[in-house]
């Protein structure tokens, strides 16, 4: 086939580039290391032929550590080991004393009212031993429900449910206002021990702004409020 001075033109100049690439490509291609040859003297370890481990040959830099080393070290920071980030930076003019306490957990808690003896005890007037295995029946229960605190009545009426030099007994705990349980104990006491013993907070209610409830059925008697 006859080619037209156009074509050759064109194909010279194919042929040039192919060649000008072709060089670029031989000038960065990285070297190969040269082979120990026979000169080598004879005190030359097997390890420096080319089918040693680069890292004995003296020609070979040394290798990069492997990429699992790399996770290793941020596998140690503290995603892996537990430890919480440190805390982000208060704002200017911010007291660290002023912040409330981290909240470590959920509040999963329920009320146990004693007013009326709508939770506990049962009913006025039981006996000492009769009321604390109804308070620990309601703290087992509260227990195997995954609860981690009770919030208790203490003060239903001006009165209490602990001994106290301000408030009388409660009548919905002996079945007479300023009566102590028989025999004498601490039902406040006994309810946040137990609480503890199971893992539970025992947080107290407080009613104080009222006097007497429309359940009563005895006199008040000093020292109430009324």
């Amino acid at each position: 086939m006859t080619l037209t001075p156009r074509r050759r033109v064109h194909r010279l100049l194919a042929l040039l580039a192919v060649a000008g690439l072709a060089g670029c490509v031989a000038f960065t291609a990285p070297s190969t290391p040269t082979p120990p040859t026979a000169s080598a003297p004879p005190s030359a370890p097997p390890s420096a032929s080319p089918s040693a481990s680069p890292s004995a040959s003296p020609s070979t830099p040394p290798s990069a550590p492997p990429a699992t080393a790399a996770g290793a070290v941020g596998a140690a920071g503290p995603a892996a080991t537990g430890t919480p980030p440190p805390p982000a930076a208060l704002p200017p003019g911010v007291d660290p004393a002023e912040l409330p306490p981290p909240v470590p957990r959920e509040f999963r808690a329920a009320w146990v009212a004693t007013v009326a003896n709508i939770d506990w005890p049962s009913k006025p007037g039981l006996a000492a031993e009769a009321q604390r295995a109804e308070a620990l029946a309601l703290l087992d229960r509260a227990q195997s429900l995954g609860l981690n605190a009770l919030i208790l009545q203490v003060r239903p009426a001006g009165d209490a449910l602990y001994p106290s030099a301000l408030e009388p007994w409660s009548e919905y705990l002996t079945g007479e206002q300023g009566k102590p349980p028989q025999p004498p104990y601490d039902p406040l006491a006994f309810w946040v021990q137990e609480a503890h013993r199971r893992a539970l907070e025992l947080h107290v209610w407080f009613n104080p702004y009222r006097a007497r409830h429309s359940s009563a059925k005895t006199p008040q008697v000093a020292p109430h409020l009324a």
